[in-house]
């Protein structure tokens, strides 16, 4: 501005200089020449101020937040060597001191892209840099299925951390990273220690399971309470918990459902019904004498019986739901309810001897989730 501007105009001249534009423009950029800005506050006693709200900020204030912003996020790690990645990244290993640490970094990142280029010294930049390899470390071993967002914090500052992370090395660590990529095994060896890689495939492991989880829920919580165990049993020890846990995926996890399904004679959709039902037979007291679970030194045997009914049960609820299938019938409430009830039928009818009238009840529910997830559409 290089005239005489007040009232209206003035206003409208800061209104338009600071019309956003995507991730481009978040804020706009005056340049006072004249002086007009003396006249701001006289501008602003014709309007409502609490609409307008705060037109115009100065970039000492704004560098003066970036600065208490800045010793917020920094203050995090103090007493951490800025080299140590492991030491860094399990100062946010829960889940609030994430949350906290990714509020604190998006506030300093954000007031830097409305200051930057000028008037942000080197030294705070690269803070900036360090912060964020900190972040795509902790979110490649923490939560290695979400893909990490830089976009939101303008072009400038996401310039920056993108090139920083290149030139580390550790661009990938932003896609998200799977058990199931090609090149998993060659993520984890850019990780620097035993720690980090067994931190890694832990909370990979981890994430299969939460997204597999309404797939073949006692499958996958048997595998969660494996994880568990193996975790607890090598505190401490990471070189003897990322042999285990590469012995986990290697057997649990890239095998699979498919193995166990396969070795039954069944598919993946009638394996999730299998492990259904056998675990309500096999934890109930009001299964007949022939279905009986054994118990001994703390294992539980579950006996053939048990399994060959649960696997009958397990392809005859397959087939009733073909049989019955309609388009839709997952979200229509009364061609839900027909196959419901045809499951129910088909319980009561074929297994009434082996199984008692409460247990036949309790089965029909999550039967009838699990078809709703594996068979909403047939191939």
């Amino acid at each position: 501005m290089d005239r005489p501007l007040k009232e209206h105009g003035l206003l409208q001249a800061i209104v338009r200089v600071n019309r956003t534009c995507g991730e481009k423009k978040k804020c706009g950029y005056v340049v006072d020449y004249y002086g007009v800005t003396d006249f701001l506050e006289e501008a602003l006693a014709i309007f409502d101020r609490e609409e307008l709200g705060q037109p115009m900020e100065s970039l000492d204030s704004i560098f003066k937040q970036m600065l208490s912003y800045r010793e917020a996020v920094m203050a995090m790690f103090v007493g951490v060597e800025k080299d140590n990645l492991d030491a860094l990244v399990r100062i946010i290993e829960p889940e609030d001191k994430r949350a906290e640490f990714e509020l604190a970094y998006k506030r300093f990142a954000s007031t830097m892209e409305q200051i930057l280029p000028a008037h942000v010294p080197t030294e705070h930049i690269n803070d900036l840099r360090w912060l964020g390899y900190i972040r795509a470390a902790a979110k490649a071993r923490f939560e290695p299925g979400k893909e990490l967002d830089i976009a939101d914090y303008g072009e400038k500052v996401k310039k920056l951390i993108s090139e920083h992370l290149e030139s580390l090395g550790v661009r990938q660590w932003i896609a998200p990273v799977t058990l199931f990529d090609s090149d998993f095994s060659s993520k984890m060896k850019t990780l620097k220690s035993d720690e980090a890689v067994a931190s890694a495939m832990e909370h990979a492991i981890k994430n299969v399971i939460h997204v597999k989880m309404d797939d073949n829920p006692v499958y996958y919580t048997s595998l969660l309470e494996k994880l568990q165990q193996l975790l607890e049993e090598t505190k401490n020890n990471w070189v003897e918990r990322k042999k285990q846990l590469e012995e986990f995926i290697n057997g649990h996890m890239q095998k699979g459902e498919q193995h166990e399904a396969n070795a039954l004679g069944l598919s993946v959709e009638e394996y999730a019904f299998f492990e259904t039902v056998k675990k309500y037979l096999s934890e109930s007291a009001d299964v007949t004498a022939t279905a009986n679970c054994v118990k001994e030194d703390a294992a539980e045997y579950i006996s053939q019986d048990i399994i060959e009914l649960s696997k009958g049960i397990a392809k005859d609820v397959s087939e009733i739901i073909r049989q019955n299938y309609v388009v839709d019938w997952t979200t229509n409430l009364t061609k839900t309810g027909d196959i419901e009830r045809a499951i129910y039928m088909m319980l009561n009818t074929r297994y009434f001897k082996q199984i008692k009238m409460n247990i036949r009840k309790q089965l029909v529910q999550p039967l009838l989730m699990l078809a709703k997830k594996h068979y909403a559409v047939l191939d």
